[in-house]
């Protein structure tokens, strides 16, 4: 701010000889000032005007009417500070359509002024709803389900999309094609069908490795779960079994699991190999990047992408590695038999294995895309 002490430093460091009328300074500087407050209200109305805006985009209208059952967000009692919705309380009366009176007859004040966002509309729970402490999930036939997420003991493990499925219905997936297109297609893929099976092979061209520096082997406990989450633990854990994937093991190393939500409403199961990372050499392999493979691409007409199958999964484990990737449930210990998703080192061992099986193919890069979904058959290695 240019204050007295500014005005007096330029009076004796100017070398000009008129004097400095206060008058004209003051006027002069209050102009300034209403000029300045200006600016900042239009730029205040503009930059309200675009919040408004952006938070239009997503917001949605609600109202509520005298009678309705609402849940306000108020202060708890004694600690003013905090608050939670409390209720439910009716609406009384409408004053505009952003605030509302509500009877709060709980309350120090029977009555109380609320804002719409600190109201949300109070559902009855259904009365014929299982009671938590019976642990029964009402379920339609051959599919299991709990708060929106979907279980199907057939499909633990894999894409939410069998290989076979994919190839069953192969009109549907091309027919964005025409028909020469589709028919070549459709006889390229059953000529190599025996490249996409429901589970992952297993590739004998490489072995991933993990060497541990200065460091005693690192036992976890593992994680708490719920019943419902217990349930689909031990569905993966025999998934894997079945198909080979793990072992029971007697490893003093353990890193617990966990299930992390997928965008389809399943679940995810990863092991939590953060220490285990911390202290494992490190594979400088250099990992392509996306944006490099966009680049190459240009102005190609055709452009064909294969989505490997559980591509870690194909690739085996040392024994040494086994032991290292053991990892602990609340009902076991066991450990991988191939390369797990969460290791240091999986992206470089899988992208040496891709580098080695594209070298000397044209047109053609290989790079890893953490990709939940595919819409082609996963293929094998």
């Amino acid at each position: 701010m240019r204050g007295p002490l500014k005005v007096l430093k330029e009076k004796l460091l100017s070398n000009e000889e008129s004097e400095l009328n206060l008058l004209d300074y003051v006027s002069d500087f209050k102009y300034k000032l209403s000029k300045a407050c200006e600016v900042a209200r239009a730029n205040l109305h503009s930059t309200q005007s675009k919040m408004k805006l952006r938070y239009d985009k997503n917001s949605r209208d609600r109202s509520f009417k005298s009678g309705d059952r609402v849940l306000a967000l108020l202060p708890i009692p004694q600690n003013p500070l905090q608050a939670k919705y409390f209720g439910p309380y009716t609406i009384e009366k409408k004053l505009s359509d952003l605030n509302y009176i509500i009877n709060t007859p709980d309350r120090r004040k029977p009555k109380q002024l609320c804002h719409i966002n600190m109201l949300k509309e109070y559902v009855e729970r259904n009365s014929q709803a299982n009671h938590v402490i019976n642990l029964v999930i009402p379920v339609p036939p051959k599919e299991d389900s709990h708060e929106g997420i979907q279980l199907d003991s057939t499909n633990l493990g894999t894409t939410s999309l069998q290989n076979s499925e994919v190839l069953e219905n192969l009109d549907q997936k091309l027919s964005h094609l025409q028909d020469q297109e589709k028919s070549e297609l459709k006889q390229l893929l059953c000529e190599y069908k025996h490249l996409f099976p429901n589970v992952p092979t297993r590739t004998n061209k490489i072995f991933h490795d993990v060497e541990i520096v200065n460091s005693k082997p690192m036992k976890q406990h593992p994680y708490r779960m719920n019943p419902f989450k217990q349930q689909y633990m031990k569905k993966e854990i025999q998934y894997l079994l079945d198909n080979d994937f793990i072992e029971p093991s007697k490893s003093a190393w353990s890193s617990p699991c966990i299930l992390v939500p997928k965008q389809d409403k399943t679940f995810r199961m990863c092991t939590d190999y953060r220490k285990v990372n911390s202290v494992t050499k490190t594979d400088s392999f250099p990992l392509p990047r996306i944006d490099d493979c966009i680049d190459k691409i240009g102005n190609s007409k055709y452009i064909t992408k294969f989505d490997l199958l559980k591509g870690f999964w194909q690739i085996p484990l040392t024994e040494r590695a086994k032991e290292i990737s053991a990892f602990v449930t609340p009902d076991g210990l066991y450990q991988y038999k191939v390369m797990p998703f969460g290791m240091k080192g999986s992206p470089s061992t899988f992208q040496r294995l891709m580098n080695m099986i594209t070298s000397g193919l044209d047109n053609c890069d290989a790079s890893i895309m953490m990709s939940s979904f595919a819409t082609t058959p996963g293929k094998n290695i």
